[in-house]
């Protein structure tokens, strides 16, 4: 048994990197999503979560798991333009911790 991270359910926003700590290696899967210290399912970096500390906590215990995308996407017209978007905010995500040292 372990535990799920829920981004968007975690509230202060500024508190998450320090649960996800507190789950350690029992973290076994994470849903991302970004808020404003309510449940809002934004993409990442919509919403006031610190994504550097969100990317140093997952890398302090150690989680390789899965980050599955949470998110409400407004103006989208097909899956194929919903797949695009979440893939570029992915990258997005990605480079941002490669660019800060996040985990570094």
């Amino acid at each position: 048994m372990g535990v799920n991270i829920d981004v968007n359910h975690l509230f202060p926003a500024s508190a998450i990197p320090d649960m996800i700590r507190k789950a350690g290696e029992r973290l076994f899967t994470c849903h991302i999503s970004d808020q404003d210290d309510h449940e809002r399912h934004w993409l990442p970096f919509e919403g006031k979560l610190d994504w550097r500390a969100v990317i140093d906590a997952f890398v302090e215990v150690g989680y390789d798991g899965p980050l599955i995308y949470e998110t409400h996407i407004k103006n989208i017209g097909s899956i194929k333009e919903a797949v695009a978007t979440i893939v570029d905010n992915y990258h997005r995500l990605r480079d941002y911790a490669i660019k800060t040292g996040a985990g570094v």
